[in-house]
């Protein structure tokens, strides 16, 4: 039996999206409705993709010369042996790139980092997609703050950039890792909300006890601090099963092994990280232990974990 766990924007790149004022600690939500937008193809121009590091038609190009440098020889021979070396990247990463940024923005709207992201949108977006292809991304600074309601715990909040990548990841992989599901797994899963858990939930208790004819047991367990428990080498054989891609991979790899303590803005009453309790605080967590509450990767990969969970009958 398989047991479960569960600014204003610059005319022409992209189109308003209505939306709602949101608290901007709010975290992301791994089961929303993909945004449906022309703002994708506004992004990209009649003349196709103007790449990163391409020169505009309004400043003049570098003159060819006959002069050598042995500095500049071996800086381009080193960049292209990492790039020789970096897996290729997906032909529509920037098309990608553009809808995991609408899909991330749908609840960051009013956040200062959105806000400062949509001010200089298509310079942003050009270098986070040439950072992406060349494989040289990785993961800024991180903001942590104490909630205290239902009870005190952490919860940490990637940049706006790199929560656009966690999406980037997230709507590529999640729907292979999701079809593979029991259908009685709901936790951030599209389609699968409250309701559908109390009619699963329902239809669950019929069956076993024959339409209530017959007495039933039901067994209420919880993973104990789940998240700060989770072994990233565990979870990184199980990711590297199910994406053959290698830059797919790469970028779960990047994401799954990057340590948050490492580079975090402590932000709010610091008096209030002395309510979480040692245990259940990521600061706290072993080497190679732990995943930050608040991102959707970490959300995803929350999911992934349990899946192969199994016990005897």
């Amino acid at each position: 039996m398989t047991v479960k766990a569960l600014m204003p924007v610059r005319r022409n790149l992209v189109a308003p999206l209505p939306h709602e004022a949101t608290d901007t600690h709010a975290t992301d939500t791994a089961a929303p409705a993909r945004a449906a937008s022309g703002a994708a193809p506004s992004l990209i121009g009649p003349q196709g993709l103007r790449r990163a590091g391409e020169h505009s038609a309004t400043k003049a190009l570098p003159t060819p010369g006959t002069a050598t440098s042995t500095t500049a020889t071996r800086t381009t021979t080193t960049a292209a042996s990492k790039a020789a070396l970096s897996p290729s990247a997906d032909p529509n990463l920037f098309a990608l790139l553009v809808q995991a940024y609408l899909d991330c923005r749908r609840t960051k709207r009013t956040s200062a980092s959105a806000l400062a992201f949509e001010a200089q949108l298509e310079h942003n977006l050009l270098q986070l997609h040439g950072e992406l292809a060349a494989g040289a991304w990785r993961p800024g600074r991180s903001i942590c703050f104490v909630i205290t309601r239902p009870k005190p715990r952490e919860v940490w909040a990637a940049r706006f950039r790199d929560r656009i990548v966690h999406w980037l990841l997230y709507n590529h992989i999640a729907p292979r890792f999701h079809a593979s599901f029991v259908a009685d797994s709901c936790a951030c899963i599209p389609g699968r909300g409250t309701l559908y858990a109390a009619q699963r939930l329902q239809h669950q208790a019929r069956s076993v006890t024959h339409n209530g004819t017959r007495p039933a047991f039901y067994l209420k367990a919880d993973l104990a601090n789940f998240f700060v428990s989770i072994s990233k080498a565990v979870l990184h054989a199980q990711l590297e099963r199910r994406i053959p891609e290698p830059w797919w991979f790469a970028l779960a790899r990047t994401i799954l092994l990057h340590d948050p303590r490492l580079d975090v803005e402590l932000r709010g009453d610091r008096r209030r990280l002395a309510l979480v309790p040692p245990h259940k605080s990521l600061f706290n967590a072993p080497d190679g232990h732990g995943l930050p509450i608040g991102n959707l990767s970490s959300q995803f990969f929350a999911n992934v974990l349990p899946d192969r969970i199994e016990v005897p009958a």
